[in-house]
């Protein structure tokens, strides 16, 4: 271990970790799409709900929050992933989260658009859409260009972290650049590669399978009720 814990990343607020406090991100998303000055502290009130009694935070939805966290913690740091080159990023993120930037049939991003929020937990939904309010562009959609929204995040996690508390790193440098920044002991084992594409997409059917399963049996038990009340209601009334 490289003796951080608690750490809370994409899986845990795609996966429904967080049942109590998931409700807040449609909350948080219209109050910031609509400006209300006045409520950022209800902003700042539910997101320390929700990242309660975790000591970090990487990919989506945390780094959106940086300069909050860095303002709640002035002695927290700031470690910013970079890719070989723009055009790597955005293989990858076609492959995995933004799969509808390179789908240009209007009818396949409509159809598996339906497919994912149906299997999808509704807070997932807010999520994105605050996402989309803070680059101000739809990242699923193909006139977007995915190269210039990751250099422009690049140039705006740069030029507003002090450069003593940002780490700017690949992690094909492994363990000895992270471990120095964070000031830990580098692990006796090697540096982990995981969630790849193909892991991430497999967890991803996993998981939408097991939604639609669950939802479309549900619906159904709701079906058969409902058509075996008629039924019994017919009856009676045929009887009477």
């Amino acid at each position: 271990s490289s003796g951080i814990n608690a750490e809370y990343g994409h899986m845990d607020a795609t996966f429904e970790t967080q049942d109590d406090v998931n409700h807040f991100w449609k909350e948080i998303y219209k109050i910031s799409n609509n400006c209300f000055e006045d409520q950022s502290y209800l902003q700042d009130d539910m997101l320390k709900a929700i990242f309660s009694g975790y000591i970090a935070t990487v990919d989506c939805p945390g780094y959106m929050f940086y300069d909050r966290f860095l303002k709640w913690n002035p002695e927290g740091k700031v470690i910013l992933t970079v890719r070989d080159s723009p055009d790597q990023y955005e293989e990858s993120v076609q492959n995995t989260f933004y799969w509808g930037n390179k789908e240009k049939s209007w009818f396949k991003r409509k159809f598996w658009k339906i497919v994912e929020d149906y299997t999808s937990p509704e807070h997932l939904y807010w999520i994105k859409k605050y996402e989309e309010n803070l680059h101000g562009v739809d990242p699923n959609h193909p006139d977007t260009d995915l190269t210039l929204r990751y250099l422009n995040w690049m140039e705006k996690v740069i030029d507003t972290v002090p450069s003593e508390k940002l780490l700017v790193f690949n992690v094909k440098e492994g363990w000895i650049p992270l471990c120095k920044f964070l000031g830990v002991d580098v692990p006796d084992h090697p540096f982990p590669k995981k969630n790849s594409v193909k892991e991430y997409v497999a967890a991803k059917t996993d998981r939408n399978s097991r939604i639609l399963i669950r939802r479309t049996t549900e619906i159904s038990a709701v079906i058969l009720v409902v058509v075996g009340a008629v039924f019994l209601g017919n009856r009676w009334l045929t009887k009477g």
